[in-house]
């Protein structure tokens, strides 16, 4: 199996295990265990900004960092397009955060460490509605669940 039927073959499975699952420790786990760390997977793909994924990030970064103020920095994505696949890495007051999306599904996930605990890492799913101005609008978040 060539390295892009692999890679399809997980991002298929990737998106099946984000929309079903309980334990979101899985879903990253399974992202950073088949894909992430695939050097071959975060060379493919095309830089990609998405202003609408930066304001989602800005939304959970207020359920995560309660009563501060909040900042969205450093946000670097990159599109799958074949496969409407997001990925890539922020920082939301000064923490970094890791998050993909499927924009086939209008859905994603976001992990970061805890503010109040450093050693457990908060994981967050979200979905998204896309507007009529071609926007996205986050709609629900699930989490965060911690690990």
């Amino acid at each position: 199996m060539n390295d892009t039927s692999k890679f399809d073959t997980h991002l298929v499975e990737l998106k099946n295990l984000l929309m079903t699952a309980t334990e979101f420790n899985s879903v990253f786990h399974f992202f950073f265990d088949h894909l992430g760390e695939n050097v071959e997977f975060m060379r493919s793909g095309k830089f990609y900004k998405n202003p609408d994924l930066k304001k989602i990030m800005f939304v959970i970064g207020k359920g995560i960092f309660k009563d501060e103020e909040i900042t969205v920095s450093g946000l670097m994505l990159k599109l799958v397009q074949k496969h409407l696949f997001i990925h890539g890495v922020c920082h939301i007051n000064g923490q970094l955060v890791t998050l993909f999306f499927f924009r086939s599904i209008n859905m994603g996930m976001a992990a970061t460490s805890d503010p109040s605990r450093p050693s457990n890492t908060l994981f967050i799913r979200f979905t998204t509605m896309m507007e009529a101005n071609r926007h996205l609008s986050l709609q629900n978040v699930s989490g965060p669940t911690i690990h």
